[in-house]
């Protein structure tokens, strides 16, 4: 890839300007003659959805208060992430319609909303729908759904990642998985594990977790929010990945049997059963479904680049996440593939009842078409303070 590198990074600089020059000429017939500073959202997916926003906003170094004014007047939640001389990036709650765009009123020196139903422990985190605990190597041990009293994660087991060696193939080593690899037991990733509190706010509480296995760093962040998405277990992951030879996943044993598990396919989704000899390794696109044969409860893990998925057992649901094959003579090149720096997210939403495969293409693409902010001009406009096309 290092010959296409550049060419991608042209081709987003040139989306990214069609995207701001676009809507900031459809903001320019909007009102945004607000009090504060006036911020323009964008929301790109299909459905009216609510979830945070980040900004990057001018906020004086002495001004700790800040507050979010939405276009029917209702004060969001807002909360300082992280400040740089004389400018903040914040979080805040926003609810914009499908396709569309919404003017926000930013007022430094106002005081926001401060009530919020997320606490934090030293290994625990919880909202007004879930309750986390994580155990000592910092793999989640329990989810607790308050709104249903059920427990999601399997007694005894973890919701965590696994790592599998000498993971060999001398034929198609670049995309080829092998049922033998996977069927290993796996190792855990639990050496150095330090957890700590990065994020206690109105709007986003986070756990950090930070490990290694071998010359491999992990961190990941554990988000809940109030206001937002609140049904939503973000967790996102920061990887320099230096495994040769080996295979990672994120398993999701849960508390329920389930004999098929759901997959995204973009145009419909598909049931699968437990792996077979021929049929282990399976693609999802943007989420997968494993839902109690009961029809009682199920979770939908949502992911933002991740496209391979195994089913082991009645429980159990794992997702692909780096992949570092042990190669033959002539494709020793291969046996690089994935080294280096990795972003991603992948996250938990549970539900009572059978799968919505509506339900979870609204969800997973709230995730995947995050909203847009620009910092605009103040003026008046015919479309009012929001607009949906």
């Amino acid at each position: 890839y290092e010959f296409t590198h550049n060419d991608e990074y042209l081709n987003l600089n040139q989306m990214d300007n069609i995207i701001e020059s676009s809507i900031l000429s459809s903001a320019s017939a909007l009102d945004t003659d607000v009090k504060g500073l006036p911020l323009v959202v964008y929301n790109p997916a299909t459905v009216t959805n609510r979830d945070y926003v980040t900004a990057v906003v001018p906020l004086a170094e002495n001004t700790e208060k800040i507050s979010v004014v939405s276009p029917s007047g209702k004060r969001e939640k807002v909360q300082i992430i992280s400040r740089e001389a004389d400018k903040a990036t914040v979080i805040f709650t926003s609810s914009t319609p499908s396709a569309g765009i919404s003017v926000y009123d930013i007022r430094p020196g106002e005081s926001g909303s401060s009530s919020s139903s997320l606490k934090t422990g030293s290994r625990s985190i919880e909202n007004r729908i879930y309750k986390i605990i994580l155990d000592e190597n910092g793999d989640i041990a329990s989810i607790r759904d308050k709104r249903y009293g059920k427990e999601l994660v399997k007694k005894g087991e973890a919701f965590a990642l696994e790592m599998f060696e000498k993971n060999e193939s001398f034929q198609w080593p670049a995309w080829e998985v092998l049922k033998t690899t996977i069927d290993r037991e796996p190792n855990a990733v639990n050496e150095g594990v330090v957890i700590s509190t990065e994020e206690r706010g109105p709007v986003r509480a986070t756990i950090k977790v930070e490990r290694k296995h071998g010359k491999s760093l992990f961190i990941q962040r554990i988000s809940l929010t109030d206001g937002a998405c609140d049904d939503r277990i973000d967790i996102r992951c920061e990887v320099d990945w230096q495994s040769d030879g080996c295979l990672l996943k994120a398993s999701f044993p849960t508390a329920f049997e389930s004999s098929e598990a759901t997959y995204d396919l973009g145009l419909g989704h598909i049931r699968r059963g437990i792996n077979t000899e021929t049929a282990y390794e399976v693609p999802g696109q943007k989420w997968a479904d494993i839902s109690a044969d009961d029809g009682a409860y199920g979770i939908t893990i949502l992911n933002d680049c991740k496209y391979g998925w195994d089913k082991p057992d009645n429980n159990t649901l794992r997702l692909t996440l780096l992949h570092t094959p042990e190669t033959g003579e002539w494709c020793a090149n291969q046996a690089t593939q994935d080294i280096g720096e990795h972003t991603f997210t992948y996250s938990i939403v549970g539900h009572q009842g059978a799968l919505s495969s509506a339900r979870a293409a609204e969800v997973s693409d709230a995730l995947n078409q995050k909203k847009i902010v620009f910092v605009t001009d103040r003026h008046p406009g015919s479309l009012g303070k929001q607009f949906s096309m």
